[in-house]
């Protein structure tokens, strides 16, 4: 199994981006109260934050690990931001501790919308 920092190390990009999340949508999240981290592609590190508001029911700040790009294809790690579904922190400082991460398959055309898409005022940061 990859650790965090293997699959940083190998990402050729990293970005955040809003996803679906089943778990969040089971658990009833967000719920305007999360805590959740993104990355900031300048800075090169994740950030955390504290909602202030309610978005859309399972929709939430994903973080997105490319690992290759294909000619008909792209293919990704993703992990959902919010703390205590896809990331666990270190109590001591609030460091990423551990990352749950599934992989994601999307045609092209796809992946750009997603990666080019920034109006979400869900989640204006």
């Amino acid at each position: 199994m990859a650790t965090l920092r293997d699959i940083v190390s190998t990402s050729m990009d990293i970005f955040t981006a809003t996803m679906h999340c089943p778990r969040c949508a089971k658990e009833g999240r967000p719920s305007g109260k999360d805590a959740f981290i993104t990355f900031a592609g300048t800075r090169k590190k994740f950030v955390l934050y504290h909602q202030d508001r309610c978005g859309t029911l399972g929709f939430t700040p994903t973080l997105v690990f490319v690992q290759h790009y294909m000619p008909d294809h792209t293919v990704f790690y993703k992990s959902c931001g919010i703390v205590g579904c896809g990331v666990v922190l270190d109590p001591e400082d609030d460091s990423v501790e551990y990352m749950r991460v599934d992989t994601g398959r999307l045609p092209v055309k796809q992946f750009n919308a997603l990666r080019q898409f920034k109006n979400d005022e869900q989640y204006i940061i």
